[in-house]
């Protein structure tokens, strides 16, 4: 009896193609929430964000579309060229780009969603980083 993809841990076409538009869907409602993260202070009981901040978390913005959508399309065509650089940098963008929101220090009620955010995020990547692995 052959193993399946998800019994050996290895992804095959189809899991990277959902996983690709599984990105894509992400980058858009990132690109979409822009002003969340631009005015936190509007939303949770913070301060403005720093200049410093708002910088990084522009560039992240940026990054974020321009290596999610990358990635996106690297796994739906299976486009092996720069796709594990993608699966590497891709979070590091999300994290400039999430730089200007309150940390659960600033406001303790946010500490739960802030954990579940943080599991659900290190799954994903660990998916990513498997499927790619197993794809070159």
């Amino acid at each position: 009896m052959d193993s399946t993809p998800c019994e050996s841990g290895e992804y095959g076409r189809v899991g990277r193609y959902l996983l690709g538009f599984g990105i894509l869907g992400l980058t858009v409602v990132f690109s979409n929430v822009f002003w969340l993260v631009e005015h936190p202070e509007s939303y949770f009981a913070v301060s403005h964000p720093s200049a410093t901040l708002l910088r990084l978390e522009l560039a992240g913005y940026v990054l974020q579309m321009v290596i999610g959508l990358w990635l996106a399309i690297s796994l739906v065509f299976d486009v092996a060229r720069w796709r594990r650089v993608a699966v590497v940098l891709w979070p590091l963008t999300l994290v400039l780009y999430f730089a200007p929101l309150p940390t659960a220090r600033q406001d303790l009620s946010l500490a739960p969603a802030l954990v579940v955010a943080a599991l659900l995020f290190w799954e994903l990547s660990r998916t990513l980083d498997r499927a790619t692995r197993a794809a070159d």
